[in-house]
């Protein structure tokens, strides 16, 4: 299996995300579970808080690219063996209006919070190959933090991924 390049990997699981539903009440019409899915960089993991911050959007999910770890299966006078695995991780933010971002982050009677989100978004794409053979994301750490300062805050769950992203075998020259 060839390597799976970073960037379409990325998009597929942005659009994953951009299809992700929210839980509706009886009788309900379920509603997109993010108002706003972008990328971000993680070389300005500070600018990513800022946005999160600034965003008008409700309910935020950011995905930051975390790299790759290429690791050799074995070499021999011909070929060197290649298996790479990339990591990425995903802000995820609800927006409460009420003080104190409580509800933000666990979420209330208007407001899903930041955790219930993180909850449907790895129970979602565990698993997921997202159409590229091999592939499948895993969950990795998570926590929640908070970007901004007390008058202005908003909390935020970090979620980690990797997924495996292919094989390749390069000649020795």
């Amino acid at each position: 299996m060839p390597l799976i390049e970073t960037i379409p990997l990325l998009t597929a699981v942005k659009t994953a995300l951009q299809a992700l539903c929210a839980p509706a009440a009886t009788g309900e019409k379920p509603t997109l579970l993010f108002d706003l899915v972008d990328f971000y960089s993680e070389r300005d993991f500070q600018g990513g808080l800022d946005q999160l911050l600034k965003s008008t959007a409700k309910r935020v999910c950011l995905i930051v690219p975390g790299g790759d770890n290429h690791s050799t299966q074995g070499t021999n006078a011909n070929a060197v063996f290649l298996k790479r695995t990339t990591d990425f991780a995903l802000l995820i933010a609800d927006k409460s209006y009420k003080p104190g971002a409580v509800e933000a982050a666990f979420g209330g009677p208007e407001t899903l919070g930041a955790i219930k989100a993180k909850d449907i978004v790895v129970r979602e794409l565990t698993g997921k190959n997202l159409g590229f053979t091999g592939a499948a994301l895993v969950p990795g750490t998570g926590s929640l933090l908070t970007a901004g300062n007390q008058d202005k805050a908003r909390p935020f769950w970090i979620q980690q991924f990797s997924t495996f992203a292919g094989e390749d075998v390069v000649p020795v020259e």
